[in-house]
């Protein structure tokens, strides 16, 4: 039973490895990424929607148990598409501070960030699971300062706004 079974998983292996399949850009992972399309297109199981779905769940699972995510992304659904907001990451602290503890002066939770460098830091480790949700964050400099630039791209435009042109 023991060589059957070896054999097959050696077929399977030769079978997805010689399948031709886009490479996803658009994920973290990107080998794993391109296994499972290559496991698709070899098999039709549909690897990538799986693991794209489980990617998805782990981002809501992380926004769901962070407090920053949650008001960086209620911050940035005040943000116009294609548009963004420069500002250090002090001015980021005290905006999304204030924006936490509204006006209810709510206290500040445990493990919320205390410095600018410390609010750097997190956004930098949240960065791919706000992306996946439509915020970009990047970090940059000027001559005088650093600065956190939060950003929601333009939607892409629909299939009827492109046949219009």
């Amino acid at each position: 039973m023991l060589p059957v079974i070896l054999g097959s998983l050696l077929d399977l292996t030769v079978q997805v490895r010689a399948a031709e399949a886009d490479i996803p850009t658009d994920l973290r992972m990107a080998d794993f990424a391109h296994l499972c399309a290559q496991l698709d297109a070899a098999t039709g199981l549909g690897a990538l929607a799986a693991y794209r779905a489980s990617l998805d769940d782990l981002n809501d699972d992380v926004i769901e148990g962070d407090l920053l995510a949650q008001t960086v992304l209620k911050h940035a659904a005040g943000i116009a598409p294609g548009a963004e907001e420069r500002m250090t990451s002090a001015e980021w602290l005290y905006a999304l501070t204030g924006l936490y503890s509204g006006e209810e002066c709510r206290p500040l939770p445990k493990g919320w960030p205390t410095t600018g460098k410390v609010l750097s830091d997190r956004l930098k480790r949240l960065q791919p699971t706000l992306a996946a949700r439509g915020v970009l964050i990047d970090w940059g400099r000027t001559k005088t300062s650093r600065y956190i630039e939060i950003a929601r791209p333009a939607a892409p435009p629909s299939p009827e706004q492109e046949a219009a042109f």
